[in-house]
């Protein structure tokens, strides 16, 4: 990963290089307030490992004040945008990774410990990325950046402030992997509901797992695969006004139970 400073002419006045000895990606600065530079890119712990995102916290001058290299499960992952200052110093950051190719985005506080991650993906296809995370007046986030299904497509995602497409899925410990697309995969009749409930759910083909759970967390379904159709439930397991769940977070909907 290669820096360099120039002046206002462009003359060259320094570079560097970090990272490891063997092949790394490319890398994305912005500079701060305080005239320290955040460099966010992927690099290798070794030479027989994917690479890894890593972020680094600059001097002025190059110098490196911290390193953060993170554990991306075990396939090749990156950083692929400038990383976003936040009110608390901390930063927004997003790539890609290839578990599944989806996009990643996450949030780590001022000295690069991750706060949250999440994933989201349209399919199997590879070739997801993001290329820029901007804040929104609402405390969320809009991300930018491909996708890839039977053509290459630009997508434009709304998050809020906890990475989440649907507001709340940060109560779920361990959530985080988000399939777009799938607003529509929930369906609930009757509702209101006294006696049964039927949930219809539709999912396209790549959808691999999930479970179906109530909002405070309780389990109603789960397998390794979350069948299409129609399942019916009991209202009385559910609290006034319950919103179903269908996950690792696909959709949701809510349920007026009389």
């Amino acid at each position: 990963m290669l820096l360099m400073r120039t002046d206002d002419d462009g003359e060259l006045l320094w570079q560097r290089t970090y990272g490891s000895p063997w092949s790394d990606n490319a890398a994305f600065a912005t500079e701060l307030p305080s005239g320290r530079i955040v460099l966010a890119g992927a690099e290798r712990a070794s030479a027989n490992v994917q690479k890894r995102p890593v972020l680094y916290m600059l001097e002025a001058d190059g110098d490196e004040v911290w390193t953060v290299l993170f554990d991306e499960r075990t396939e090749s992952a990156v950083f692929y945008a400038i990383p976003l200052l936040m009110e608390d110093g901390g930063f927004a950051i997003s790539g890609r990774t290839e578990r599944h190719a989806p996009r990643v985005a996450g949030r780590t506080d001022s000295l690069g410990e991750l706060l949250w991650k999440r994933w989201y993906s349209t399919n199997d296809a590879i070739d997801n990325y993001t290329y820029d995370v901007r804040r929104t007046l609402d405390g969320g986030f809009i991300l930018a950046g491909t996708a890839f299904d039977s053509a290459f497509r630009t997508p434009l995602g709304k998050v809020d402030s906890f990475g989440c497409l649907i507001p709340g899925c940060q109560v779920f410990d361990g959530l985080e992997e988000q399939v777009t697309d799938l607003r529509d995969a929930l369906e609930v009749f009757p509702n209101p509901a006294s006696d049964q409930t039927n949930v219809r759910i539709t999912l396209p083909v790549g959808t691999k797992r999930g479970n179906l759970r109530l909002p405070e967390g309780k389990l109603v379904q789960e397998g390794d695969r979350l069948i299409a159709g129609t399942h019916v439930l009991d209202p009385a397991a559910a609290h006034r006004g319950s919103s179903y769940l269908l996950g690792p977070w696909l959709s949701g909907t809510k349920v007026v139970v009389e």
